[in-house]
Protein backbone atom coordinates (compact mmCIF):
# COMPACT_ATOMS: atom_id res chain seq x y z
CA UNK A 1 0.00 0.00 0.00
CA UNK A 2 1.11 3.54 -0.70
CA UNK A 3 0.29 6.60 1.32
CA UNK A 4 -2.04 9.19 -0.15
CA UNK A 5 -0.19 11.92 -2.02
CA UNK A 6 -0.93 15.55 -1.28
CA UNK A 7 -0.09 18.42 -3.65
CA UNK A 8 2.29 19.80 -1.02
CA UNK A 9 4.43 16.68 -1.38
CA UNK A 10 5.57 17.82 -4.83
CA UNK A 11 5.27 21.58 -4.41
CA UNK A 12 9.05 21.98 -4.37
CA UNK A 13 9.21 21.13 -8.08
CA UNK A 14 9.61 24.53 -9.73
CA UNK A 15 10.84 23.29 -13.11
CA UNK A 16 8.56 24.48 -15.93
CA UNK A 17 8.62 23.91 -19.67
CA UNK A 18 7.46 26.17 -22.47
CA UNK A 19 4.35 24.03 -22.87
CA UNK A 20 3.39 24.55 -19.24
CA UNK A 21 3.89 28.32 -19.53
CA UNK A 22 2.04 28.59 -22.85
CA UNK A 23 -0.90 26.27 -22.14
CA UNK A 24 -3.65 28.68 -23.21
CA UNK A 25 -1.87 29.71 -26.43
CA UNK A 26 -1.29 26.08 -27.34
CA UNK A 27 -4.88 25.08 -26.72
CA UNK A 28 -6.09 27.96 -28.89
CA UNK A 29 -4.00 26.56 -31.74
CA UNK A 30 -5.51 23.10 -31.29
CA UNK A 31 -9.21 23.96 -31.24
CA UNK A 32 -9.59 22.80 -34.86
CA UNK A 33 -7.95 19.41 -34.26
CA UNK A 34 -10.72 16.79 -34.27
CA UNK A 35 -10.72 14.23 -32.93
CA UNK A 36 -8.19 14.82 -30.17
CA UNK A 37 -8.51 11.67 -28.11
CA UNK A 38 -5.02 10.17 -28.05
CA UNK A 39 -1.85 12.20 -27.47
CA UNK A 40 1.76 11.27 -26.82
CA UNK A 41 4.28 13.29 -24.84
CA UNK A 42 7.84 12.24 -25.69
CA UNK A 43 9.97 13.32 -22.76
CA UNK A 44 7.96 13.87 -19.57
CA UNK A 45 10.68 14.47 -16.96
CA UNK A 46 8.93 15.66 -13.75
CA UNK A 47 5.58 16.18 -15.46
CA UNK A 48 5.42 19.97 -15.81
CA UNK A 49 3.84 19.90 -19.28
CA UNK A 50 1.78 16.83 -18.45
CA UNK A 51 0.03 18.40 -15.46
CA UNK A 52 -0.25 21.94 -16.81
CA UNK A 53 -1.09 21.38 -20.48
CA UNK A 54 -1.48 17.93 -22.03
CA UNK A 55 -3.16 16.11 -19.16
CA UNK A 56 -5.87 18.76 -18.57
CA UNK A 57 -6.39 19.14 -22.34
CA UNK A 58 -6.90 15.42 -22.84
CA UNK A 59 -9.15 15.18 -19.78
CA UNK A 60 -11.41 17.90 -21.23
CA UNK A 61 -11.46 16.07 -24.57
CA UNK A 62 -12.20 12.73 -22.90
CA UNK A 63 -8.94 11.29 -24.16
CA UNK A 64 -5.66 9.79 -22.99
CA UNK A 65 -2.07 11.00 -22.82
CA UNK A 66 0.73 8.44 -23.20
CA UNK A 67 3.76 9.87 -21.36
CA UNK A 68 7.00 8.38 -22.67
CA UNK A 69 10.31 8.73 -20.83
CA UNK A 70 13.02 6.56 -19.32
CA UNK A 71 12.96 8.82 -16.25
CA UNK A 72 16.70 8.18 -16.05
CA UNK A 73 17.77 11.59 -17.35
CA UNK A 74 19.95 12.61 -20.25
CA UNK A 75 23.73 12.85 -20.19
CA UNK A 76 23.55 16.60 -19.54
CA UNK A 77 21.14 16.05 -16.64
CA UNK A 78 23.38 13.43 -15.10
CA UNK A 79 26.61 15.38 -15.57
CA UNK A 80 25.47 18.99 -15.24
CA UNK A 81 24.81 20.84 -12.00
CA UNK A 82 21.86 22.97 -13.14
CA UNK A 83 19.28 20.18 -13.47
CA UNK A 84 20.73 17.80 -10.92
CA UNK A 85 18.46 19.22 -8.21
CA UNK A 86 15.48 17.82 -10.13
CA UNK A 87 16.99 14.34 -10.09
CA UNK A 88 17.54 13.26 -6.49
CA UNK A 89 18.94 9.74 -6.25
CA UNK A 90 17.66 6.83 -4.22
CA UNK A 91 19.85 4.66 -1.99
CA UNK A 92 20.93 2.59 -4.99
CA UNK A 93 21.97 5.61 -7.08
CA UNK A 94 18.98 5.67 -9.43
CA UNK A 95 17.05 8.90 -10.07
CA UNK A 96 13.75 9.32 -8.23
CA UNK A 97 12.35 11.12 -11.27
CA UNK A 98 9.74 8.47 -12.13
CA UNK A 99 8.34 8.50 -8.59
CA UNK A 100 8.23 12.31 -8.67
CA UNK A 101 6.36 12.18 -11.97
CA UNK A 102 3.83 9.67 -10.61
CA UNK A 103 3.32 11.66 -7.40
CA UNK A 104 2.71 14.81 -9.41
CA UNK A 105 0.16 13.11 -11.66
CA UNK A 106 -1.66 11.76 -8.59
CA UNK A 107 -1.53 15.13 -6.85
CA UNK A 108 -3.26 16.74 -9.85
CA UNK A 109 -5.86 13.99 -10.16
CA UNK A 110 -4.68 12.99 -13.65
CA UNK A 111 -3.91 9.33 -13.01
CA UNK A 112 -6.90 8.23 -15.12
CA UNK A 113 -5.93 10.47 -18.05
CA UNK A 114 -2.14 10.05 -18.14
CA UNK A 115 -0.57 6.64 -18.77
CA UNK A 116 3.22 6.50 -18.24
CA UNK A 117 5.36 4.31 -20.48
CA UNK A 118 8.89 3.96 -19.00
CA UNK A 119 10.75 3.29 -22.22
CA UNK A 120 13.35 4.93 -24.47
CA UNK A 121 11.72 7.20 -27.04
CA UNK A 122 12.67 5.25 -30.17
CA UNK A 123 11.75 1.91 -28.60
CA UNK A 124 8.38 3.34 -27.54
CA UNK A 125 7.75 4.67 -31.05
CA UNK A 126 8.33 1.20 -32.43
CA UNK A 127 5.95 -0.31 -29.85
CA UNK A 128 3.18 2.14 -30.79
CA UNK A 129 3.83 1.40 -34.46
CA UNK A 130 3.60 -2.38 -33.89
CA UNK A 131 0.28 -1.87 -32.10
CA UNK A 132 -0.98 0.15 -35.11
CA UNK A 133 -2.15 2.95 -32.85
CA UNK A 134 -2.86 6.20 -34.69
CA UNK A 135 -2.10 9.34 -32.73
CA UNK A 136 -3.87 12.71 -32.84
CA UNK A 137 -1.15 14.81 -31.19
CA UNK A 138 2.54 14.25 -30.46
CA UNK A 139 4.60 16.60 -28.29
CA UNK A 140 8.37 16.08 -28.56
CA UNK A 141 10.50 17.41 -25.70
CA UNK A 142 13.09 14.73 -25.10
CA UNK A 143 16.58 14.15 -26.44
CA UNK A 144 17.85 17.67 -27.25
CA UNK A 145 20.88 16.01 -28.83
CA UNK A 146 21.97 16.66 -32.43
CA UNK A 147 20.76 13.89 -34.71
CA UNK A 148 18.78 12.14 -31.98
CA UNK A 149 15.96 14.68 -32.15
CA UNK A 150 15.82 14.20 -35.92
CA UNK A 151 15.46 10.44 -35.49
CA UNK A 152 12.63 10.95 -33.01
CA UNK A 153 10.81 13.33 -35.36
CA UNK A 154 11.04 10.85 -38.24
CA UNK A 155 9.80 7.92 -36.13
CA UNK A 156 6.96 9.77 -34.42
CA UNK A 157 5.76 11.57 -37.55
CA UNK A 158 4.88 8.16 -38.99
CA UNK A 159 2.52 7.54 -36.05
CA UNK A 160 0.32 10.58 -36.69
CA UNK A 161 -3.05 10.06 -38.28
CA UNK A 162 -3.91 12.33 -41.25
CA UNK A 163 -4.79 15.69 -39.74
CA UNK A 164 -2.78 15.01 -36.61
CA UNK A 165 -0.40 17.55 -35.11
CA UNK A 166 3.22 17.37 -33.97
CA UNK A 167 4.63 20.00 -31.64
CA UNK A 168 7.90 20.47 -29.84
CA UNK A 169 9.84 22.63 -27.46
CA UNK A 170 13.22 24.33 -27.02
CA UNK A 171 14.01 25.80 -30.44
CA UNK A 172 16.52 27.91 -28.53
CA UNK A 173 18.70 24.79 -28.24
CA UNK A 174 20.95 24.78 -31.36
CA UNK A 175 20.76 20.97 -31.75
CA UNK A 176 16.96 20.96 -31.53
CA UNK A 177 16.60 23.90 -33.90
CA UNK A 178 18.89 22.32 -36.51
CA UNK A 179 17.07 18.99 -36.38
CA UNK A 180 13.57 20.52 -36.46
CA UNK A 181 14.42 22.73 -39.45
CA UNK A 182 16.11 19.82 -41.25
CA UNK A 183 13.06 17.65 -40.69
CA UNK A 184 10.67 20.38 -41.86
CA UNK A 185 12.78 21.00 -44.97
CA UNK A 186 12.67 17.28 -45.84
CA UNK A 187 8.86 17.47 -45.66
CA UNK A 188 8.73 20.70 -47.66
CA UNK A 189 7.14 22.46 -44.69
CA UNK A 190 7.83 25.46 -42.49
CA UNK A 191 7.08 25.02 -38.78
CA UNK A 192 4.72 27.47 -37.09
CA UNK A 193 6.27 29.12 -34.04
CA UNK A 194 4.20 29.31 -30.87
CA UNK A 195 4.29 31.18 -27.60
CA UNK A 196 5.48 34.58 -26.53
CA UNK A 197 9.16 33.73 -27.04
CA UNK A 198 8.61 31.55 -30.16
CA UNK A 199 10.48 28.72 -28.47
CA UNK A 200 7.86 26.14 -29.48
CA UNK A 201 7.17 24.80 -32.95
CA UNK A 202 4.23 23.05 -34.59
Amino acid sequence: ARRAVKPSDVSWITYTSSASREASAIEAQLTAVHPLRFAIEVGSFVGSSAVATWGPLMRRRGGLLLAIDTWQGSASMRLGRKQRKYMPLDDEGSPKTYRLFLDRILAHGLNVTIVPLPMASLTAARAVELLSWRVDLIYVDSAHEAGETLLELVKYWRLLRPGGVMLGDDLSWPAVRTDVLTFATCLGMTPDLLGANKNMWM
